[in-house]
């Protein structure tokens, strides 16, 4: 059964996607508690990451990640959400479910879900996006 996506944000999850992405912020914080949509708004945060990276064409050795405390709540929270809200036109290739990552767009971008359990395997890429 397909997972349902929402249609909009809400207005505090607006608020905080609208913060995105200006020069002078390298970083946002937002305190939410529970069930604020974080996940739904992050999914949107992806989804205009692999559009800026194609837009600005990026490098695909930069990669776009979403992380979670740990693999397993990213693979059982994140991602069966993640592959819903991707348009199937923007993937290169079936997702992999190996190591929950998907390639996307003409530079063949890749999006990936990890865990920070294990902070030395997260080594070695460069990230346009986290």
């Amino acid at each position: 059964m397909p997972i349902k996506q929402r249609d909009a944000l809400t207005q505090p999850q607006m608020e905080i996607y609208n913060q995105g992405w200006q020069s002078h912020a390298r970083f946002r914080v937002a305190v939410c508690g529970r069930r604020f949509g974080k996940t739904f708004e992050a999914i949107e945060e992806v989804r205009r990451s692999i559009k800026m990276a194609v837009m600005n064409n990026v490098s695909s050795d930069n990669e776009i990640w979403y992380a979670a405390p740990t693999y397993k709540q990213a693979k059982k929270i994140f991602w069966p959400k993640l592959k819903a809200a991707i348009p199937e036109k923007w993937l290169c290739h079936s997702p992999r479910e190996t190591d929950l990552s998907l390639t996307v767009g003409p530079n063949r971008h890749i999006v990936r879900v990890v865990g920070l359990e294990n902070y030395d395997s997260l080594r070695g890429s460069g990230l346009f996006f986290f």
